[in-house]
């Protein structure tokens, strides 16, 4: 079986656990106990895959990403805040499906899939690795360090950390996502100090 947290590990809750061919569903649900009770959100994967779910999910938005930059068709500030100040917002809490199932109006993912279907066989996305260049890795590198505006990595690490936590907080006022992880876990630790 195999266990893949996301980094930081001890922020972010996801967890995804994978059968051998031959884990019996026992050791899946023993394992899936394991990490729930020390405060993580178990996706229990049917089996495996090559760079698991959320691993390819992010490989594809930034491979896309790259060939963006290798265009020079934005920098990698505007990139990024296309994520920031839009998708990501919903994403943190919808995911992609239930996005797309809202974007459907009334009908839901239905009415969503005949609309916009159709789109699926255009030829606009470049989900192939861009050949690495001199240039892309020059634009790459001095784009971060521009974004970065001199503060080191320990900085925007700490303001991550605090506005992930911040976050939780606010989806468990919510009800939703990574807050209902966060519940779960006060609720733990409130009925352990009783006893």
């Amino acid at each position: 079986i195999i266990g893949h947290p996301f980094n930081p590990v001890y922020l972010l809750p996801l967890v995804e656990t994978v059968p051998g061919a031959k884990t019996s569903e026992d050791v899946m649900q023993r394992a899936g106990d394991y990490f729930e009770s020390i405060g993580m959100h178990v996706l229990r994967l049917k089996k495996e895959i090559m760079g698991y779910v959320c691993d390819r999910l992010q490989e594809a938005l930034w491979r896309e990403a790259l060939h963006i930059l290798n265009k020079d068709i934005a920098t990698t500030g505007d990139i990024d805040d296309s994520i920031v100040y839009s998708a990501g917002m919903r994403w943190a809490f919808m995911g992609s499906f239930l996005t797309y199932h809202v974007a459907g109006g009334p009908g839901g993912m239905r009415d969503f899939i005949k609309q916009f279907d159709p789109t699926l066989e255009l030829d606009w996305t470049d989900l192939k690795f861009p050949k690495w260049n001199a240039a892309l890795e020059q634009r790459l590198v001095e784009g971060c360090e521009a974004q970065a505006a001199g503060r080191k990595v320990s900085e925007i690490e700490a303001k991550r950390n605090a506005i992930l936590v911040d976050m939780m907080k606010l989806f468990k006022k919510h009800k939703i996502g990574a807050g209902l992880v966060l519940d779960r876990e006060m609720k733990a630790r409130k009925k352990k100090s009783k006893r």
